[in-house]
């Protein structure tokens, strides 16, 4: 084995060690007399950080993928472990926002947990381990998100999501294996099965900010409901660029649509928001459908064959990815901040603080800046990559076509 792929399979075990730990970690603090012996808190930031330098080393190396075999059966499967720059990618996007909410959270044995199922769903490299992660996300999230009146809990959520990536990655290639879809991907009715299975779980997770970060969460709260919806957007990306193949142009036409409608809707909500929270709620659901549209975007250039537009739309849905997770754990920080020293939540309330919260005021203008298509922010080049594969799409020929890149367009220009 080369150098190179001995480092990158080391930043792998290293990886998944700090996942398990985290786990470890979040039921040592169930006992109260180990929580006051061992610092839960600061030894899980501390993991978390580690883990989300180690895949931004992969990143900026460009280490080849590893791939590791774990040495024991879960449900007669044995869990394989990934990494590449897919996963290491939506690493450096998670852990600094998860490093956020485990200093925020009143109950960092529950964050850890959470964090650290998500860590080990993002490097699952087969369906069962990536299902069973979806499914520990789940459980350990439903004692910190509290749905809106009318919503599922988040464990009706897993249920939904877990049968569905079950199945949308194990019947195509039998085993389930990432390695084996990619080497064959699906035709006819399994790559539809595996599409339309694949978008409902990523969706169903995607969609989480929507009914729970809402505007009267906590800060810490919201950026909880930002774990499953990463790993939302992580199946998105994961199933529908890398594994499912190259299929018809339609396939991309729903989720435009739908990223389209679900980025205007959750602007104009926090544009219309009255305190604090309810503009942090808003941004975060309108960024992730800025993402959706990207993805679909994608998935429609790639049907014709055309190379430039999927690679564009493709990485201003990456830049979104970003935009979505670091400005938002910035905006809570700065939200929890001024919520504290101003006293109240209500924006008609919070006049004249950049002349007392500096700092604070600062953070929030930052993030402001950053999600803004103004340069050099991540939603810029966001805005900008994206609005260039809308322009590029009618290459693909006919009205149609021209429909699909004018209403992208104009959803992005709104």
């Amino acid at each position: 084995m080369s150098a190179a792929a001995s480092a990158s399979l080391a930043l792998l075990a290293g990886l998944a060690a700090g996942g398990a730990v985290l786990l470890a970690l979040a039921l040592i603090a169930q006992a109260p007399a180990a929580r006051r012996v061992v610092p839960v808190r600061a030894l899980a930031i501390a993991l978390v950080l580690a883990g989300a330098l180690a895949a931004l080393a992969v990143l900026a190396l460009g280490m080849a993928p590893a791939r590791l075999a774990l040495p024991f059966l879960l449900g007669g499967v044995r869990p394989l472990l990934a990494l590449d720059a897919i996963a290491a990618f939506f690493l450096v996007a998670l852990l600094p926002v998860a490093a956020v909410a485990l200093a925020l959270t009143a109950t960092p044995a529950r964050m850890t947990a959470l964090v650290g199922s998500a860590m080990l769903a993002l490097l699952a490299g087969e369906a069962a381990t990536l299902a069973l992660g979806v499914a520990a996300v789940a459980i350990a999230g439903a004692g910190l998100l509290r749905p809106r009146a009318g919503r599922w809990p988040l464990a009706w959520v897993g249920f939904i999501a877990v049968p569905a990536l079950v199945v949308a990655l194990a019947i195509p290639a039998g085993d389930g294996r990432f390695a084996a879809l990619r080497a064959n991907p699906p035709e006819g009715w399994a790559a539809a099965a595996m599409l339309g299975l694949g978008l409902l779980g990523g969706l169903v997770l995607a969609g989480l900010h929507t009914g729970f970060a809402r505007p009267t969460a906590v800060p810490a709260n919201a950026l909880a409901a930002a774990v499953p919806g990463q790993l939302g957007l992580y199946v998105l990306v994961r199933v529908l660029a890398d594994l499912a193949g190259p299929g018809p142009a339609w396939w991309g036409v729903p989720l435009v649509l739908a990223g389209g409608v679900m980025a205007l809707h959750a602007a104009l909500r926090a544009a219309r928001a009255s305190t604090v929270r309810g503009v942090l709620a808003g941004m975060a659901t309108a960024q992730a459908g800025l993402v959706v549209l990207g993805l679909g975007m994608a998935l429609a250039a790639r049907g014709v064959d055309d190379g430039p537009a999927t690679g564009l739309a493709l990485g201003g849905a990456l830049f979104g990815v970003l935009a979505y997770g670091w400005v938002q754990a910035l905006w809570a920080a700065a939200a929890g901040a001024i919520e504290d020293g101003g006293g109240s939540q209500h924006l008609a309330r919070l006049g004249g603080l950049l002349g007392r919260m500096r700092f604070s005021a600062v953070g929030a203008l930052v993030a402001a800046f950053a999600v803004a298509a103004v340069p050099p922010g991540a939603g810029f080049m966001a805005a900008w990559l994206l609005m260039q594969a809308a322009v590029t799409l009618p290459r693909g020929g006919g009205a149609d076509w021209w429909l699909l890149g004018l209403a992208a367009a104009g959803a992005l220009a709104l």
